[in-house]
């Protein structure tokens, strides 16, 4: 079981030190690097269209919802939590889907590292939401991010999957359901439901999200089977259900347990101005090599640079010097 590690009167007072939070975050990020990893794989060698992406994550949110049910403790589901999982497991639905999409179109350390400019809206919103100190430095590294944007997409077609509109396209999409995602589980904070069953209400979330996200999933995928035009890859079996993709789904169902009960742990009780962006920060990071190291993604100069301003950006937005102030 989870709960005793995390409900522990040590843990809770370790989360109030900033050198654990920094700590726990790294964990954090391995994990979803993990996670990110295994997916690539399976993008790679099986996703071929919607059809079969959708069918993959069906699977694998089943087995997410399993072994969260399984090593964390749970109440009865009320109205509000039911309300926010069904808007966020939508969001996960999209951000999924859009993901694996973005994954197997284009490159992946720069898929990567697009989509970590989903990390400025949840930021701006705990920063407003929660009085929480902005120094300039922050603001700065956000600039840095702007200006790999550009840079990033740029492609001289070497080697790996191209840049193209499609995979921009997918990937901007994806920034935007990650964004409101992390924005919306910073934001249970907020709810009745966690100020009286704290814990317990959270750890409910995540599995309902989960569960409806499995269901959204399954009809998605029935929806587009059967109604939908074959030339977008609707009734092309081009996805087979073997023993490697099953235990894919299983390590990822695993790795992404652990990884959701972490990250809402560290969402809700560590300041949103320093989690979102360290954690991005070091995802992108440990993204990017693997990318290049482990998919053969061939960066071209202009690339480069953008790659530079993005790990700039990283560095400013965790170092924080100057002056500050709160926003509202």
């Amino acid at each position: 079981m989870l709960d005793p590690i995390f409900n522990s009167q040590l843990m809770n007072t370790l989360l109030t030190q900033p050198w654990f939070q920094l700590v726990f975050i790294v964990i954090i990020s391995v994990l979803a690097s993990t996670k990110a990893t295994l997916q690539s794989f399976v993008c790679k060698k099986h996703i071929r269209n919607s059809q079969d992406s959708i069918l993959y994550n069906t699977f694998f949110f089943v087995f997410v919802a399993l072994f969260l049910a399984l090593t964390i403790n749970i109440t009865t589901p009320n109205k509000e939590i039911i309300i926010w999982a069904f808007i966020h497991a939508a969001l996960t639905i999209a951000f999924q889907v859009f993901y694996s999409m973005s994954l197997s179109a284009g490159p992946v350390s720069i898929t990567i590292l697009l989509i970590s400019f989903c990390v400025v809206v949840p930021t701006f919103v705990s920063a407003v939401a929660f009085k929480e100190s902005i120094f300039y430095s922050q603001l700065l590294g956000i600039n840095c991010l702007l200006i790999s944007f550009p840079l990033s997409v740029k492609d001289n077609g070497e080697g790996g999957k191209k840049a193209n509109k499609k995979w921009l396209i997918l990937t901007i999409i994806t920034i935007i359901a990650d964004s409101l995602a992390m924005t919306l589980q910073k934001m249970f904070r907020i709810t009745e439901s966690y100020k009286v069953y704290g814990e317990l209400a959270s750890n409910t979330f995540l599995v309902i999200v989960y569960i409806f996200g499995a269901i959204m999933a399954l009809g998605v995928y029935f929806a587009i089977r059967f109604f939908g035009s074959k030339e977008h890859g609707a009734n092309k079996h081009t996805f087979k259900i073997g023993i490697g993709v099953i235990l894919f789904a299983l390590a990822m169902g695993l790795d992404l347990a652990i990884y959701q009960k972490c990250y809402m742990t560290a969402n809700l009780k560590i300041p949103g101005s320093f989690f979102f962006p360290t954690f991005m920060g070091l995802q992108t990071t440990v993204m990017t090599a693997i990318g290049v190291i482990i998919f053969g993604d061939k960066l071209n100069k202009r690339q480069l640079v953008g790659v530079a301003f993005g790990i700039l950006s990283i560095i400013m937005l965790n170092i924080q010097f100057g002056s500050s102030f709160v926003i509202g």
